[in-house]
């Protein structure tokens, strides 16, 4: 791989992830007598950060986008390998085994289109905080009215 090729991979890595926006480069790329020339001029921002919320709603977002292969559905291989990539919690892991999965997978999948769509996703996502919320505080369906 070229040094240029290497950057512009580096860059678009960095742009994915959101260490850098587009609107923050200004790439010139110069083919001169075969070889890249290459100008990367970076105006940045103050770093903010993003307050806990906004982060956790990026993340959730990314992750969605991430294993969904850009279709904008996770079918059953790809919701298992998030999964089991982005579970670390030992006890929650042991009750996504293989046997449970695709019961989860029926329940998750509203529409029954044998995917799950970022809608069904998020669903998903909600039913787990609120369970790990009643396990937390303690508290059952009937204390949250």
């Amino acid at each position: 791989m070229c040094v240029s090729m290497f950057l512009r991979h580096c860059v678009s890595a960095f742009i994915k992830r959101g260490f850098l926006h587009q609107s923050d480069i200004a790439l010139i790329w110069d083919q001169a007598g075969g070889t890249d020339v290459i100008s990367l001029h970076l105006s940045f921002s103050p770093v903010t950060t993003m307050a806990r919320m906004e982060e956790t709603i990026k993340n959730i977002v990314d992750m969605f986008l991430e294993y969904a292969d850009g279709d904008g559905k996770l079918n059953k291989e790809e919701l298992k390998k998030l999964m089991e990539k982005e579970i670390q919690n030992p006890e929650l892991k042991a009750k996504i085994s293989a046997a449970h999965f695709d019961k989860a997978m029926g329940r998750m999948d509203r529409n029954h289109d044998g995917e799950i769509n970022f809608r069904e996703f998020v669903m998903c996502v909600s039913f787990m905080a609120k369970c790990c919320y009643h396990k937390r505080t303690g508290k059952g369906k009937e204390d949250e009215d």
